[in-house]
């Protein structure tokens, strides 16, 4: 039996019957925070683990810097991605914080930052690049080995973030469309010819069963987050001329082609064509991104389509639901975590609290602090994920 065999099979098994994780020997304390990556100075490298309060939980020094995370959905680990051009992936204790074994790039690949498990939990599935080839590919290893089992083109050149749908056999991809080499760090190689493109992609056989392309082919399809109904809210950095107004926010469901969300001119411009990191609250059906060159956090609404609020908030980073969509926490380049609170009533404004208060947070006026003055010197990188096992 093949590889594509292999998995096509485990995958309908998995369709048709509730699958347990690959690990069932679970321990009795549960996991329940989020997960972000953290630099301190140039060179010292962390991934932490804080509660809804902000109180970090443990902090694990890892070889170099890191960017996204995918918590086992059933086991308390998570893997932990290094940033692009990155050479390894991390299995994280969620319990203790160690790092159980380090599982490095292939031959002439290297990790986009991102990745996910499939929902019952069986595969990891991780965006790389081969750039002998110039191909991004969408890699599936077994998540008891980590041994590759089968290894897709993605769609498209520098497959960044991807999500299953609720529909475990299929797998929607941001192609970003920009080429790297790691000889040549994050430079980015292609930008003339670019064709970023969000691609479906059915994990059972590697076809490509859609592919829509923003509406310029300098905007990079990066970070998305899928709604609990499939709709996918897609966050943009473009790359074209500084001075060119152009949207940030995309979704999609099923139209013949990506929908754009409005928001006033002044604030695109101030987002300054940069969207670092999405999430959906799955209770108010609202889309947050965050726009850290822009100093901005903003909140869209996914079914209008529309902002419905902007925030100032310096070198906002990563963003993050509870898994009920109560609690929103943010942070920042500057070593803060956030929570966010929207208020749709009449008279009342949004507000975001600082978990750890400092005058480098640089929010917009009135924001009440919730506890003392305390300085991290840590700076988050641009992602947060809730954990909850």
């Amino acid at each position: 039996m093949n590889r594509r065999e292999f998995i096509y099979r485990a995958l309908l098994a998995g369709a048709a019957a509730s699958l347990v994780g690959c690990n069932t020997q679970q321990k009795s304390q549960s996991v329940n925070g989020f997960l972000s990556a953290c630099t301190q100075g140039k060179d010292q490298h962390f991934v932490a683990l804080f509660s809804h309060a902000g109180e970090i939980q443990f902090k694990t020094t890892v070889p170099g810097r890191c960017h996204g995370f995918a918590p086992h959905p059933v086991n308390k680990t998570a893997i932990v991605f290094a940033r692009r051009p990155g050479q390894f992936l991390l299995e994280l204790d969620l319990q203790t914080g160690e790092v159980i074994q380090q599982i490095n790039a292939q031959s002439a690949h290297h990790f986009y930052g991102h990745g996910c498990f499939s929902k019952d939990g069986k595969y990891l599935i991780t965006s790389e690049n081969n750039y002998i080839n110039q191909q991004g590919l969408m890699v599936i290893r077994d998540s008891q080995t980590y041994q590759v089992v089968a290894e897709y083109q993605s769609g498209g050149i520098g497959p960044h973030e991807s999500a299953p749908l609720s529909q475990n056999n299929i797998l929607v991809v941001a192609n970003g469309g920009i080429l790297t080499h790691p000889e040549q760090g994050r430079k980015k190689l292609n930008l003339d010819t670019m064709q970023p493109n969000l691609s479906y992609l059915e994990l059972a056989s590697g076809k490509i069963i859609d592919s829509y392309q923003p509406p310029h082919h300098q905007l990079s399809i990066r970070h998305l987050a899928v709604s609990t109904d499939d709709t996918v809210v897609m966050g943009l950095q473009y790359q074209g001329d500084r001075f060119h107004q152009v949207p940030l926010a995309l979704t999609h469901r099923g139209e013949n082609q990506l929908q754009i969300m409005k928001a006033p001119p002044e604030v695109l411009m101030a987002m300054r064509q940069y969207v670092a990191s999405v999430a959906i609250n799955p209770v108010a059906n609202q889309a947050v991104l965050t726009a850290p060159r822009g100093n901005l956090v903003t909140v869209w609404d996914i079914a209008n389509k529309t902002l419905v609020d902007s925030l100032k908030l310096k070198d906002s980073a990563g963003v993050a639901y509870d898994r009920h969509g109560d609690r929103l926490l943010l942070t920042n380049g500057y070593g803060n975590i956030y929570e966010y609170a929207h208020q749709p009533q009449q008279g009342k404004q949004s507000s975001i609290r600082d978990l750890n208060s400092s005058k480098y947070g640089g929010q917009q006026a009135g924001v009440q602090s919730l506890t003392g003055s305390q300085q991290i010197k840590l700076k988050w990188d641009n992602h947060v994920v809730p954990v909850s096992v």
